[in-house]
This record gives structure tokens, C-alpha cells and sequence, in this order.
């Protein structure tokens, strides 16, 4: 839907709503279920709490799913751009902006963190994924992350699907214990074996 240079979930919630309206007909709201991978399963419930989302005529939020989702930095299990998590997270002020490099640098920090050091297609794949990703874009989401998720629509449910043998990036356990805790409508933990992160 919406994609600028910063994460604004405003943005994305006026998107979504524009987005089922015109396929609604008038008088009617259509079911909608918001699905988000890691980041992005933040990125669903700050939707969801945005009040054109959440008083919209026309939406009918069912269910959000989630795979791999941190509820916060503290669910997050090794490092970001190489940088220990517990470096990142308890830094009082804002993170400095940054440029490209720190971006590919986090691309092959992956790359290896998936033992792809020495795989030539791996290597094709960290560049056109780090040349398509918005440094500034990437420095917000990073901060929405630290922030974490303060704001959930308590009566959505959640489907929650990890990982936990094999996801080296997300503590999914751990995330899924506390969502629980601030969602009062029913939610699901479903684990997949060898999942990892990227591909769950």
C-alpha cells in the first residue's frame, strides 16, 4: 500500500481503508484479515489501531496474523547491522541516521548469519535486496521497533506463527508470551519446524 521514505502508519491506514472501500459496495464492510511477517506484524497492529482503520464503516477486522514477530528489541535475539541487540536497545537517544552502506552491511550481515558466505547466488541476491532498501525508511522502522508495540487492538485476535528451533533473529516464544498477555480476544501460537526467519 503506502511506502515513503519513513515508516508512517497513518499513511498505511488511510492506504488500507482506501484500499477496501473500493471494493466494498455502499452500505456494506468487508471482512478483512491483516497479515505481517516481522517487522511488519507491527506494522499490522499500529494499522489496526489507527482510528480510520479501527471506526471505518466499510472495514470488519477479523484476525491478524503474525510470523516472527518482536513485540520490542528485547525479543530480538543476535544483532542489527552486526551491532549486539543489547547495544541498540538501551541507547537513550535516537539511533543516527544512516546511509547504504550500513544497509548492505546488514544485508551480508545476514548473508552469514544463513552461512551463504561462500553461495555466488546468495551474493546476487544481498546486493539487489540492499540497492532496493531505503536507508531512511529502514532507520524508522528500526526506531518503531525500539519504541514497540505500546498500542494493540486488544479486541483483535492473533495468530501467531514462529519458529522457535530455527529462527535466529526473533525469540518468537518470548514474543508470543507477551502479546498474549496484552491481547484480550483469543490467540493462537503456531510453531513451524525449521522455518527459520526469512522463510517462515
Amino acid at each position: 500500500h503506502w511506502y515513503g521514505h519513513l515508516y508512517d502508519a497513518a499513511a498505511s491506514a488511510r492506504s488500507v481503508e482506501r484500499a477496501v472501500s473500493a471494493v466494498t459496495p455502499r452500505g456494506e464492510r468487508t471482512p478483512v484479515v491483516l497479515l505481517g511477517a516481522s517487522f511488519d506484524g507491527i506494522a499490522a497492529e499500529d494499522i489496526a489501531a489507527q482510528p480510520v482503520v479501527a471506526e471505518s464503516p466499510v472495514i470488519d477486522l477479523r484476525r491478524i496474523i503474525m510470523i516472527a514477530t518482536p513485540v520490542d528489541m528485547n525479543d530480538v535475539i543476535q544483532d542489527v547491522f552486526g551491532v549486539p541487540v543489547p547495544w541498540i536497545k538501551d541507547v537513550p537517544l535516537n539511533i543516527p541516521r544512516f546511509g547504504g552502506l550500513v544497509v548492505l552491511g546488514n544485508a551480508i550481515n545476514g548473508q552469514r548469519q544463513r552461512g551463504e558466505l561462500g553461495a555466488p547466488p546468495a551474493w546476487k541476491e544481498t546486493f539487489v535486496n540492499a540497492s532496493k532498501t531505503r536507508p531512511v525508511l529502514m532507520w524508522s522502522q528500526l526506531e518503531r521497533i525500539r519504541k514497540g508495540m505500546l498500542v494493540v487492538r486488544p479486541d483483535i485476535g492473533v495468530d501467531y506463527l514462529g519458529s522457535p528451533d530455527s529462527d535466529l533473529t526473533v525469540d518468537t516464544d518470548h514474543a508470543y508470551a507477551r502479546l498474549d498477555n496484552m491481547i484480550m480476544a483469543p490467540t493462537r501460537y503456531l510453531t513451524i519446524a525449521d522455518g527459520g526467519h526469512d522463510e517462515g
